[in-house]
């Protein structure tokens, strides 16, 4: 999932978490898919390792949505919302 791939680029270049200001990575335009993408869904294309990093605060990811992915300071983690 291209999700997951956007929230671990964002994690880098956050400088691994070390950033001193919030980053916005990426806006992410989502066309049509068959079902909606879930917190379980992209979560576990995520390593183990970083996923402590990434804060799932999107509701499931529908067809024709737009989803934001950024480095939030105040958490220390990137967000998906």
């Amino acid at each position: 999932m291209r999700i997951a791939s956007y929230a671990l680029s964002c994690w880098k270049m956050s400088g691994d978490g070390s950033a001193d200001r919030d980053i916005i990575c990426f806006e992410i335009y989502v066309p049509e898919i068959s079902s909606a993408l879930t917190e379980a869904d992209i979560l576990s294309k995520i390593p183990s390792e970083y996923a402590g990093n990434i804060v799932w605060k999107a509701s499931p990811i529908g067809p024709r949505s737009v989803t934001a992915v950024y480095f939030s300071k105040s958490e220390g983690k990137v967000v998906i919302e």
